[in-house]
């Protein structure tokens, strides 16, 4: 069987002494199984895990499920994000279940009824549970720190292609750091531009691949002028998003996809990319 298609969610365990010990796990296991559900099979309407999720909220959750006294919304939600960001984490970029969390995703976006959640005004202003989808921006952002990998990418620049959330400065530092990196011929980096690339340019790529219909639209309307994400390297022209810049970084796709000094698969992706754009432009 396939890797890919036997892909399973690697879920923390814990003894019942330790629940005992800590009853946030439980709420934690209950987060944990309903995503691993949502990711592996598609026969369970995103809906109904969606309220799955909404009923384990502190003020939604039955009496004896977590600690006695619960969380704040806020601590919950930063450890929920966290929980979210990585189980996609683990999820490979192609496999169908990072397009089922999306899908999970856009149905608890959905929930009917959404409700203010007061004690987050004063840090993060007005914010609905879950028609605002609270702090989850933060804490992907911060995830990204910690997960350098490709797959938390892909799925973030999944959730931008679908309209739940933009993180394009996310998009902006990711296409500069590959396609317009300068590195000093005599410093060290320089002997690891390789490596550099073979990281970097698979994570540009899938911002392409998921987002590049929002890109490319972004890149004609030149939005976000006034950002300093992505700035510096070989780019001197204005900040943000332009069709100046979308051809320049398709150029430099073209050119990377036959870069020997980088593996095949890196190879691979700057082709498929470049492929994207010349479609996306044709449409």
């Amino acid at each position: 069987m396939n890797s890919v298609t036997s892909f399973m969610l690697v879920k923390p365990t814990y003894t019942d002494d330790e629940t005992r010990e800590t009853p946030w796990n439980a709420v934690e296991l209950k987060i944990w199984d309903t995503l691993a559900t949502a990711i592996e099979s598609s026969t369970i309407e995103p809906a109904a895990l969606a309220e799955e999720l909404n009923r384990l909220f502190p003020t939604n959750r039955l009496p004896g499920l977590g600690p006695q006294e619960p969380e704040s919304p806020e601590s919950f939600l930063w450890e929920f994000w966290g929980i979210f960001a990585k189980a996609a984490g683990q999820v490979p970029v192609d496999h169908a279940g990072q397009q089922r969390l999306v899908e999970l995703l856009t149905a608890l976006r959905d929930l009917p009824n959404p409700v203010p959640v007061p004690e987050l005004e004063a840090s993060w202003g007005e914010l609905k549970l879950w028609s605002d989808l609270p702090i989850m921006g933060p804490t992907f952002r911060e995830a990204l720190d910690v997960d350098t990998g490709i797959n938390l990418q892909a799925f973030i620049a999944r959730i931008g292609g679908a309209g739940l959330a933009g993180f394009w400065f996310l998009a902006l530092y990711s296409l500069n750091k590959a396609l317009e990196m300068q590195l000093e011929p005599r410093s060290t980096a320089y002997d690891k531009r390789g490596e550099l690339l073979d990281e970097a340019v698979p994570n540009a790529a899938v911002w392409i691949q998921f987002a590049g219909a929002k890109i490319y639209e972004m890149s004609v309307a030149e939005e976000m002028r006034d950002t300093t994400a992505g700035k510096g390297g070989s780019w001197k022209g204005q900040p943000g998003f332009s069709k100046k810049r979308w051809d320049s970084w398709k150029r430099k796709f073209e050119q990377l996809s036959g870069d020997i000094i980088t593996k095949q698969e890196t190879r691979d992706a700057a082709a498929k990319a470049k492929d994207i754009m010349d479609e996306l432009q044709r449409t």
